[in-house]
């Protein structure tokens, strides 16, 4: 029987279409240069900020051992050096020993021409976090493409795919929760601008 999936958060809109509209404007400007995915990480955070209420903020960067908490050091993750991209907060976020009690948000970022296995590390590593965070935190991964349709993730037609799929070598799954994309025309979903959102969500108990 299919899981139950949560609303997709308010953020998710804005984010998405705005960086395939933004990864095709500095095509035009630099087409020789692909985007790095730090310039990526910087321009979600712009759009994802816009969205959120009086009662929430971003941060970056923030390490997972502060995200974390796990019974007898299980975690290899919390006991690692490893930061998340982008973090959701409820307000206030007075120091690092808040960050657990008032996370809402963990998101990763990847390039859709990253190597296959690094998004899968990001996946197993969301899995791992979800399985150590608070019940409420959600963590997703936001994966950009540049003139490229990620067909792993998408139908022929450049739309989300649906069903649970697994996360290889695990018994975790992720869910394709949205696909836009920007393209000059009707027809062009093969070399269109992409943001997809993939989340990996709590196991049932």
């Amino acid at each position: 029987m299919p899981s139950k999936r949560p609303d997709i958060p308010k953020w998710t809109q804005c984010a998405l279409k705005g960086i395939g509209f933004w990864v095709g404007h500095r095509r035009e400007l630099y087409r020789h240069h692909p985007l790095a995915e730090g310039a990526l990480v910087g321009e979600l955070c712009n759009l994802i900020a816009t969205e959120l209420g009086r009662d929430q903020q971003l941060d970056c960067e923030i390490g997972y051992r502060h995200l974390l908490k796990s019974p007898r050091n299980e975690s290899d993750l919390e006991q690692s050096m490893s930061r998340a991209d982008l973090v959701i907060f409820d307000r206030p976020v007075e120091g690092e020993e808040d960050y657990f009690d008032q996370c809402k948000s963990i998101i990763e970022v990847k390039r859709v021409q990253s190597a296959k296995k690094r998004i899968d590390k990001d996946l197993k590593r969301l899995a791992e976090a979800q399985k150590f965070s608070r019940d409420e935190t959600r963590t997703f991964l936001v994966l950009v493409s540049q003139r490229q349709r990620p067909s792993r993730f998408t139908t022929k037609d450049g739309n989300a795919r649906k069903g649970d799929l697994k996360i290889e070598d695990t018994n975790k799954k992720y869910w394709v929760r949205r696909s836009c994309k920007a393209t000059s025309s009707f027809k062009g979903t093969d070399t269109a601008h992409y943001g997809c959102l993939l989340e990996v969500p709590g196991q049932p108990t």
